[in-house]
């Protein structure tokens, strides 16, 4: 089996989409996907069936992923958190495939799960949460298809949100936790300034009334706010979301809508001088 240990990327050798690092897979023998940036010099320390590491820097300490091999039909428990912030479920069976979340994950933990076969297409895989993804379950059926969801609970509300635009830390620092905010009565919302992070998710849950939502007046550049109806009832209750301190969104004063049950927008603050505003991605 190989051994690897200091593995390069350079542009125009990532076969596997726009933006990756690489993850070894013993139990398979391979380089499997995720995402980080092209052309960053990564050293696998720690390698086995079990868990591998991949460093930020040598002194900011670690990125610690577990993995898990589906090689067989039926259900598949994954298990509860150990040490590692990421587990990555790769799964190669001709036959149809449930996988049921960790029951009690902590804060902010990341599931990754790739059909890595090709063969979901004809044998789909259904994935459970204890706590709702989204709300609900999640069906992979497109041939290698991939989703990464992340945990989050504020202590009020908790659930997995599907998050793939994530990138993981590569030799830079980690990224800061995102925040979460959750919303459980009807009325207006002023969210907080950034406090360090650069993300913030916005559930919302209520079957009372509409909500009334202010992103954060003059943010840092690039700073980004997820809204998730995660009751399902904004066909019945909208979410309105506007920009605190006359803050614009897509240059335009005027609030924006969430009215679909389960529907979400994303929002990301770009600074243009004058044409400075959140953008809806």
């Amino acid at each position: 089996m190989p051994n690897p240990n200091n593995i390069n990327f350079g542009p125009g050798q990532d076969k596997f989409g726009p933006q990756f690092y690489p993850k070894y897979n013993a139990a398979i023998g391979e380089i499997i996907e995720t995402g980080a940036l092209v052309g960053t010099n990564i050293v696998l320390t720690q390698y086995d069936a079990g868990t591998i590491t991949i460093p930020l820097a040598p002194v900011l300490g670690g990125y610690s992923i577990a993995n898990t091999f589906v090689i067989s039909g039926g259900v598949t428990n994954l298990p509860a958190p150990g040490a590692e912030q990421e587990r990555i479920v790769s799964v190669v069976v001709v036959a149809p495939v449930t996988i049921n979340l960790p029951a009690a994950p902590t804060a902010n933990y990341r599931v990754t799960i790739k059909d890595r076969g090709g063969f979901a297409s004809a044998n789909p895989i259904t994935i459970n949460g204890t706590f709702g993804i989204d709300g609900g379950t999640l069906v992979l059926n497109s041939n290698f298809e991939s989703v990464s969801l992340i945990f989050l609970d504020n202590g009020l509300g908790s659930g997995w949100i599907r998050d793939d635009n994530f990138i993981a830390p590569g030799v830079a620092p980690g990224p800061t936790p995102p925040a979460l905010t959750l919303i459980s009565a009807p009325g207006i919302t002023t969210l907080p300034a950034p406090a360090g992070e650069t993300k913030r998710y916005v559930t919302c849950k209520t079957l009372t009334g509409n909500i009334f939502i202010e992103l954060p007046a003059f943010p840092t550049p690039f700073y980004e706010v997820v809204i998730k109806d995660l009751q399902g009832n904004a066909a019945t209750n909208p979410i309105s979301i506007t920009g605190a301190g006359g803050v614009r969104i897509d240059l335009q004063l005027s609030a924006f809508l969430i009215n679909q049950n389960r529907g979400s927008l994303t929002f990301v603050y770009i600074v243009d001088g004058a044409n400075s505003s959140y953008l809806i991605v």
